[in-house]
């Protein structure tokens, strides 16, 4: 089944930094407002951003491209067996190549 998808990464891009950036804008000046309160919702909304338009784009695709998106998602046989390392490990190293970093700069170190 070969399908020609109808794919719009650069409105993607756009639409996901504009709305992502305007949240995160509006919740850092309502932070220093006395509404301080609100800006956790607005800064969670903006973190969401990206989830919520591609679901929308998805979605609003057709049948086709969302019988793909469940596909991949789902269909554990196009997992390749030879990323499987890089998946569990990126995390940890990631996590000891920063607390290197830190030391580096002057960080504390772990007593």
């Amino acid at each position: 089944m070969n399908i020609k998808q109808n794919y719009r990464p650069l409105k993607y891009y756009l639409i996901t930094f504009l709305t992502t950036y305007l949240l995160w804008a509006a919740g850092a000046s309502a932070s220093h407002t006395e509404r301080g309160s609100m800006y956790m919702i607005l800064m969670l909304i903006g973190l969401l951003m990206p989830f919520i338009i591609s679901l929308i784009m998805t979605f609003r695709g057709g049948k086709s491209m969302v019988k793909d998106f469940f596909n991949r998602l789902f269909n554990i046989r196009l997992i390749n067996i030879r990323f499987l390392p890089v998946f569990f490990l990126i995390m940890p190293f990631s996590v000891i190549i920063s607390i290197f970093v830190s030391i580096l700069f002057g960080g504390s170190r772990i007593s």
